[in-house]
């Protein structure tokens, strides 16, 4: 009797996280609109030209000057924006997070923002199950003789 009532509980809080994490999961992703994006960097003498290839087909191409430390902006992208620190040195920033930053000039990544949400997200809907686990738990261990 004692081990149905646990294997229960342990199914409640099961579906209680996967619930949480197909509820609010997509429609915490569909908010904000994001692109799949390939970023390159070419040098020419003191300046930086960035490529932008969006997951539409659509390229973008912005260029700026090194500036050293301060460096220069590039131009932005739906919250998309990258600082050019040196030629050599190039850091791309989604909604003023940094997200990469490249320190060679033939580096080339692949950058997912709805799968780096997703996997934030699962996260949080794990940080859930476990505490859901704990409350359900804990009072069976309390009031346990």
């Amino acid at each position: 009797m004692a081990k149905s009532i646990l294997m229960l509980r342990i199914f409640c809080v099961f579906l209680l996280g996967l619930s949480f994490y197909l509820a609010w999961v997509p429609a915490l992703g569909s908010m904000t609109k994001s692109h799949a994006v390939v970023m390159s960097v070419h040098p020419y003498r003191s300046s930086v030209r960035a490529e932008f290839s969006l997951s539409d087909g659509q390229v973008l191409t912005c260029s700026g000057k090194a500036y050293g430390q301060n460096g220069s902006s590039l131009c932005p992208l739906e919250g998309l924006s990258a600082l050019v620190q040196t030629q050599e040195q190039v850091t791309l920033w989604y909604h003023g997070s940094k997200i990469w930053q490249i320190e060679t000039l033939d580096k080339r990544k692949i950058i997912d923002h709805q799968s780096v949400r997703h996997n934030r997200l699962f996260v949080l809907a794990l940080a859930a199950f476990v505490f859901g686990g704990i409350s359900v738990f804990a009072p069976v261990l309390v009031t346990k003789p």
